[in-house]
């Protein structure tokens, strides 16, 4: 297969410094396509750097971040917010969640089957982590708390469920991704984390408590988790049920249900864990699957026969199940 140069466009820098789970993939994908052989550039505003592509800045006001395009670019990738025509064979990912009615470019691209489906669409690739900058599997026992691991300001994430559960299973918790006072002993806010700090809670913690109440896209604390040997316990929306299997943690919309079953994490095997997410999840399986549509749009084919749509509302209002 020929080797190509991807130019991925983005309208926010990289790498991500603690949060920012878009430019994260962005640097795997990248990290993955040029292990890959191919060469990549990236079109990102002023700050960015990455010491394996092409870094070609901008300033976030520019009106038409297409002129700043290599003319040698095989393929542009762009993200949701690149709206720009331009002569060269063009996908687009989509990250969130549209609203009922809204439409995408034929050619774009979603991060599971339930995100596709709900944009009545075929067309997706699911996120993949690069396994290396995670820490291994400790022999030693993990430490008895769990973790949820979070934007806590979205209620969609539901952190207040995820520390009901805890509670009812009479285990601690740990918050990555935000902070607020708390008078109880059994739960500790960390604020937002990222690296080495986010990496200890993952090597130690038994459990990732992912209450979410929406139709989450991806999920990549889900493969963060049972990377680093933690089973996942959350609700059915979305793409979870494609990435939690019964050897991999537990799905439920009710409270109790989940409590009952975090008590058993020391059940779950780490090694099977890992091993999920090093068969399906990982960076290098991310890009050879991107690779597939730049080749099948290279040629001058549509990935979709007709413009994506969002078919569902996606809400936590109306997702009344969570008892």
């Amino acid at each position: 297969m020929n080797k190509l140069h991807v130019t991925i466009v983005h309208n926010l820098p990289v790498p991500a410094k603690k949060y920012g789970g878009t430019e994260r993939v962005i640097w795997w994908l990248t990290q993955a396509l040029t292990e890959l052989g191919h060469r990549v550039s990236l079109v990102v505003p002023h700050g960015s750097f990455c010491p394996f592509a092409q870094v070609i800045t901008f300033d976030r006001f520019r009106r038409r971040i297409s002129d700043l395009i290599p003319q040698d670019a095989d393929v542009v990738h762009g993200t949701d917010s690149f709206r720009e025509k331009i002569d060269k064979p063009l996908i687009i990912t989509h990250n969130g969640n549209g609203y009922p009615g809204d439409k995408f470019h034929p050619n774009t691209v979603f991060v599971s089957r339930d995100h596709a489906r709900r944009h009545k669409s075929e067309m997706f690739v699911y996120n993949g982590i690069n396994p290396a900058e995670y820490p291994a599997i400790q022999e030693e026992a993990k430490s008895p708390f769990c973790y949820f691991l979070a934007k806590a300001r979205w209620k969609v994430k539901n952190v207040s469920g995820a520390i009901d559960v805890a509670r009812a299973a009479g285990m601690p918790i740990q918050i990555i991704g935000g902070w607020r006072p708390s008078f109880r002993h059994d739960v500790r806010w960390r604020g937002m984390l990222g690296g080495e700090k986010k990496n200890e809670i993952l090597r130690t913690g038994s459990a990732l408590l992912f209450p979410v109440r929406w139709h989450e896209p991806f999920g990549i604390a889900v493969i963060e988790a049972m990377l680093t040997g933690s089973p996942v316990f959350g609700t059915p929306y979305g793409a979870l049920p494609e990435l939690i299997t019964e050897e991999t943690g537990f799905i439920s919309n009710r409270k109790n249900d989940l409590a009952n079953a975090l008590k058993k994490y020391a059940e779950y095997d780490r090694k099977t864990l890992r091993k999920r997410v090093l068969d399906h999840f990982t960076h290098l399986h991310m890009a050879e699957k991107y690779l597939e549509y730049y080749h099948h749009v290279i040629s001058g084919k549509t990935l979709n026969p007709h413009e994506p749509e969002t078919l569902t509302r996606v809400s936590a209002q109306l997702l009344l199940e969570w008892q």
